[in-house]
């Protein structure tokens, strides 16, 4: 399975042996910076323009988990642990979480 992220704010998933889409997500409003999937394929996490980060479940598209990310505009780092696993978008620097999502150490 693979994950890609579009500047209209969808994540596709796509087989990766065939490269076809499986599902398709407006998980976004602008840009998608990030996406991981989790070791397991069951979820996947993405990190867009209009500072959410969000948790999809692979096999139905659906929103499981939402939080207010970053404070600064454009591109950020988003740190998310899926199954043991740390992804970390680079290149810029969290300086603060709105809604009183802490930031990760």
């Amino acid at each position: 399975m693979l994950a890609a992220g579009t500047h209209g704010g969808e994540v596709r998933i796509l087989d990766a042996n065939s490269l076809c889409c499986r599902l398709e997500i407006q998980a976004h409003t602008s840009w998608v910076n990030a996406v991981a999937i989790s070791p397991d394929s069951k979820l996947l996490a993405s990190a867009g323009n209009d500072r959410w980060v969000k948790l999809w479940d692979t096999a139905t598209g659906e929103q499981l988990l939402a939080l207010r990310g970053h404070d600064g505009q454009g591109s950020c780092t988003c740190r998310v642990r899926i199954g043991g696993c740390t992804v970390v978008e680079p290149p810029c620097e969290v300086v603060g979480h709105a809604a009183g999502v802490p930031p990760t150490p």
